[in-house]
């Protein structure tokens, strides 16, 4: 990982900043739209365990001279909250699904560059958490393991 400098924070935390905020969004969403109380119980713990995903970063960018507010749901995150909310939260789990996979490995790939490095092991820490929520909508959607 390159240096941070005091102009400009890291593209890519802000990006992962981003996407946790998306998600947490998206899980909340989910969770008013849900029928069935259990998964409405378990949208709503991700969307917590994001919200702490969207702080942890906030923190490590705030460290390093950037500090940023909790960013809006993105267009994209409005549009499938939208679709969840017309056709029925199951539209949404194979997307999301594919949007944890997509973090566990961006996260992977970030600690590999520098596993000793300042975002190091925060992105180890959400690859597994990442980990660990694909293998919970996997459930969900009636399939098994991480994508």
């Amino acid at each position: 990982m390159t240096a941070t400098s005091p102009q400009s924070p890291p593209h890519e935390w802000l990006h992962h900043l981003e996407d946790e905020a998306d998600a947490a969004f998206l899980y909340r969403e989910l969770a008013r739209a849900e029928r069935d109380p259990g998964r409405a119980d378990i949208y709503r713990k991700l969307a917590g365990v994001e919200d702490r995903h969207v702080e942890i970063w906030r923190k490590l960018l705030a460290e390093h001279g950037h500090p940023v507010e909790v960013p809006s749901p993105s267009r994209g995150a409005r549009m499938r909250a939208w679709l969840a909310r017309r056709l029925g939260t199951g539209v949404l789990l194979p997307m999301l699904l594919e949007e944890e996979g997509r973090e566990v490995k961006g996260y992977l790939n970030l600690y590999r560059e520098s596993p000793d490095g300042t975002a190091g092991p925060t992105a180890l820490t959400l690859a597994k958490e990442s980990a660990e929520h694909a293998e919970t909508l996997a459930g969900i959607s009636g399939g098994s393991g991480e994508p």
